[in-house]
């Protein structure tokens, strides 16, 4: 019996809102492609939160309509109420620290980027057809960073930044690092995927692409960051899975890959190998963490010290580490609630790698949680509890019937992974 024409309607209208929203969210995650295009043709990099703006109303106004069509219907779970917590701690503390901005703008970016993100998945991401359907967008999205990497890098718009680490006109290194990171995990896992839904060979070839490329990206900038996280998260991947043949394999092809790219970028290697006590980088940091708790006092230790004074002692405003940062600037309850999320989701993480194909999806999370260890500060690594939230979800989602019993077999053939 067909529907009527009515519902049909709906639903379609529907399913429009979701991918706008999903490929808005997309672009949220990977954010280098709108930071490039807005200091570029703007001309000054604080207009780029008017895209972030524009992104963020289009987000709420599809939002609600997806709301409306969908009866009024709001879902909070464990993490968003963790999350939502930790809003609230991180505005008290902007409270007690209220004579300098930059605390204004740490909460504006855990918004933007860790808040909204977070609470919009959670309501519209119902089964696996929709999980798929975002991981679609996160792969389209990737291919389009990796595209204008490739096209500005012929256009010879990769310049060096400092220290002979290459970039993106205007953007940090370490930022570009860290995104290319991103996008050879999120093509690792279609790759991963293939072998149990051989169906497009074409896809497989752009993931392959943009690992190669997400790769290359981590060279050219020389940040040891992320590149250190991005091994250690994949040694954590195969430690967990045990599988010594494609440790092997995956070995040999990054040592080849790596042979190449040293024959060809000589001064990024050099950088990326540099880890003695000649690195100024490597001492500013290690100084800072060590010296961070020893000028915290009682009070500091329940309220934090906040930026302003933090850069009184160190000049420089965040300690680049944010596990330390969220110690010695907000206080140690709020680190508490931090901890408290990061042991949930790394409880998920761990269940979805032992029993489920989505195994680079926790990895994301790691790998961009490890990053924030070495370089940014709060407000810029929010994205990492979207990643979170992207965790957990696909955690309930392999683990909860009440989330499978959504998909009919008309759904799951209508939005396939590859």
């Amino acid at each position: 019996m067909k529907k009527p024409y009515f519902k049909r309607d709906i639903q379609m209208t529907t399913v429009i809102y979701k991918n706008i929203i999903y490929f808005l969210l997309s672009t949220l995650v990977l954010n280098i492609i709108l930071q490039y295009y807005a200091v570029s043709f703007l001309d000054e990099i604080t207009k780029v939160s008017i895209i972030y703006i524009i992104i963020v109303l289009g987000l709420i106004f599809f939002f609600f309509f997806y709301f409306i069509k969908n009866n009024f219907l709001i879902k909070i779970n464990v993490y968003n109420n963790l999350l939502f917590l930790f809003f609230l701690m991180l505005c008290v503390s902007f409270i007690i620290h209220k004579d300098y901005l930059y605390e204004l703008l740490v909460i504006e970016k855990f918004i933007v980027f860790g808040l909204l993100p977070s609470f919009l998945l959670t309501n519209i991401i119902n089964s696996k057809r929709d999980f798929n359907l975002f991981l679609n967008y996160l792969w389209l999205v990737s291919t389009i960073f990796t595209t204008l990497v490739l096209f500005e890098y012929l256009r010879g718009n990769i310049i060096p930044y400092l220290y002979n680490r290459l970039s993106l006109k205007d953007i940090n290194p370490i930022w570009f690092s860290v995104m290319g990171g991103l996008t050879v995990l999120i093509n690792l896992q279609f790759i991963y995927l293939w072998k149990f839904h051989k169906s497009s060979k074409l896809k497989l070839l752009s993931n392959i692409y943009n690992v190669i490329i997400g790769l290359f990206i981590m060279i050219i900038s020389a940040s040891r960051g992320p590149l250190l996280a991005l091994v250690i998260t994949m040694l954590f991947l195969l430690f967990l899975k045990i599988e010594f043949k494609k440790i092997g394999f995956a070995s040999i092809v990054i040592f080849l890959f790596g042979i190449i790219a040293y024959k060809i970028f000589p001064d990024s290697f050099q950088r990326l190998t540099e880890l003695s006590s000649q690195s100024h980088n490597i001492n500013e940091r290690m100084f800072m963490w060590e010296k961070s708790f020893g000028v915290m006092d009682i009070k500091s230790l329940f309220v934090g010290l906040g930026y302003q004074k933090f850069g009184e002692f160190f000049n420089l405003e965040y300690p680049h580490n944010i596990v330390i940062e969220l110690i010695t600037v907000k206080g140690f309850p709020v680190f508490l609630i931090f901890l408290t999320i990061l042991i949930y989701t790394l409880i998920c993480a761990v269940m979805v790698i032992l029993k489920s194909n989505y195994i680079f999806i926790p990895s994301l999370f790691i790998y961009f949680f490890i990053t924030s260890l070495f370089s940014h500060d709060l407000g810029t690594n929010s994205i990492l509890f979207t990643l979170m939230s992207i965790n957990t979800k696909i955690f309930f989602i392999d683990y909860f019937p009440r989330y499978k019993g959504l998909e009919s077999i008309e759904e799951k053939e209508s939005v396939r992974i590859l």
